[in-house]
């Protein structure tokens, strides 16, 4: 249903590339995507600028997703399944 709006969303990460702790660009573009679904997003959290919480509804069961996206200097970044250096 989602699949190609997330794939989108994907590429787009994907292309920013933003190295650790600099993922500005990156977790503005997943938290106004949560937005869009309907989530309520807490951007900033816990002084983290970087930090986002989205919640829908209440009660049980929850969940959390942490997402690890930054690239890393001297790795390829070739959307492609081998790796290449």
């Amino acid at each position: 249903m989602h699949q190609n709006e997330l794939t989108k969303l994907s590429d787009e990460v994907w292309a920013y590339a933003e190295s650790a702790l600099k993922e500005y660009k990156s977790s503005k573009a997943l938290a106004d995507y949560a937005e869009a679904q309907g989530f309520n997003v807490r951007r900033g959290v816990s002084g983290m600028p970087l930090l986002l919480l989205p919640n829908s509804g209440s009660g049980k069961p929850y969940f959390g997703i942490m997402g690890e996206f930054d690239a890393l200097p001297g790795i390829s970044q070739k959307a492609q399944p081998t790796k290449n250096l």
